[in-house]
């Protein structure tokens, strides 16, 4: 977060209650470089998620119409991981307590597993959609 940074570099500079314009511009490349990846990968998500809404191709129409009503919650999942890694303020202390669901995203729990669960899901949502596939060109290529 951007007030992080800002924090970091007045608690360095206490003598002074200002930064100079280089140490802001400093600070906001910091900031941009740090925030891209992240934002990327919302981005990524959102786009997916809309074009999926939109049914924008035969494959996000399988998977809105037949795989994500019956995937219980893998899709609420997903949005927890992207969401239980997001920046907080460094300068404030992080709640003592945690909600149940929150305990099984945070990083020192994740494991391999899930990434494994999550290739398998994958693996098998392409297989069906590419069984879909043949099945409806037979369909259509038999007399």
């Amino acid at each position: 977060m951007l007030v992080n940074h800002l924090a970091k570099a007045l608690d360095q500079h206490k003598e002074k209650a200002t930064l100079s314009n280089a140490e802001i511009n400093s600070i906001l490349q910091q900031f941009t470089a740090d925030r891209l990846p992240r934002i990327k990968q919302v981005y990524k998500i959102a786009r997916l998620v809309v074009r999926m809404h939109a049914r924008h191709n035969l494959f996000l129409q399988l998977m809105g119409r037949f795989y994500v009503p019956y995937s219980g919650d893998v899709a609420a999942n997903k949005a927890s991981k992207a969401i239980a890694h997001a920046p907080y303020l460094e300068f404030l202390p992080l709640p003592t307590s945690m909600a149940p669901g929150w305990t099984k995203f945070r990083r020192s729990s994740m494991l391999s597993i899930s990434r494994l669960s999550s290739c398998f899901t994958a693996l098998a949502t392409m297989a069906f959609s590419v069984w879909i596939m043949y099945k409806i060109v037979s369909v259509i290529v038999s007399p």
